[in-house]
């Protein structure tokens, strides 16, 4: 048989260490004093017993996840959801080791609903000096995964189409990879802005020609992806716009 298989639960700390679920110490759990539901990093393990719910490391959760899955005995697997950090209704990949009882469970970071995104800087009736040092901070809330931040013209709603009403990009941020290659919610829902500088298209179809624009009224536009992991600003098929937002009303840049 191969142990890797056996019940977690019936198993000693020494062979648990040999295979490097646990430290020679005992030491089994990455800590107690957080779990997956309240931390951004992903993917997230934890191990349930009853009401006791203990985080683990990749490595850990990987392992006991893969051998409950794997495990000839009565063990249940399925999806749930749940109300996270990351959003209101992330999907939990589940195995219940019938014997024990014992839960492992897999935060993926990926949810039902993604989260809308809000543009909350400047959303209207601000008056911005272009080209300012320090620069300013456009900001939002919600999205998921990668933004991207436009400046339109004041007539954009939310209602059509804004694909031809975008001037330019004003900058990009993507989601955070750790160094194994875990994709990880950004913890910054924020970008720098001079206040008059946009990115254009060049020939060869790249966001790299940056030039400013005149004083004027603008919205800002941003884009996250929607629950298909797309950036898509309208969708034609349906008629109905992504996961994105712009300005309630329009703002102001005036020459410095």
């Amino acid at each position: 048989m191969n142990p890797t298989l056996l019940r977690y639960g019936g198993l000693g700390l020494a062979f648990l260490a040999g295979i490097g679920v646990v430290s020679s110490s005992g030491n089994l759990f990455k800590g107690a004093e957080q779990t997956c539901s309240s931390v951004l990093e992903r993917p997230c393990f934890e191990q349930q017993t009853g009401k006791k719910l203990m985080q683990l490391s990749q490595k850990q959760g990987i392992q006991m996840l893969g051998a409950c899955l794997r495990s000839s005995s009565k063990s249940q697997r399925g999806e749930t959801t749940e109300n996270t950090k990351v959003c209101a209704d992330e999907k939990i990949t589940f195995c219940n080791e019938g014997a024990s009882g014992v839960v492992v469970k897999e935060y993926g970071g990926n949810c039902k609903t993604v989260p809308p995104v809000v543009v909350t800087f400047p959303n209207g009736g601000e008056t911005l000096m272009q080209f300012v040092v320090p620069t300013y901070t456009v900001t939002w809330s919600g999205g998921w995964h990668r933004i991207a931040a436009y400046l339109v013209k004041p007539e954009a709603t939310n209602n059509s189409d804004p694909s031809k009403l975008i001037l330019g990009s004003i900058g990009a941020s993507p989601y955070e990879v750790d160094p194994l290659g875990a994709e990880l919610l950004a913890t910054t829902m924020s970008l720098p802005w001079d206040g008059g500088s946009v990115a254009n298209l060049d020939p060869g179809g790249d966001w790299v020609m940056w030039e400013g624009v005149p004083p004027g009224n603008y919205k800002i536009l941003i884009l996250s992806e929607n629950d298909k992991g797309e950036m898509l600003l309208w969708d034609g098929v349906n008629n109905k716009p992504g996961n994105w937002d712009v300005s309630d009303q329009p703002f102001t840049m005036v020459g410095n």
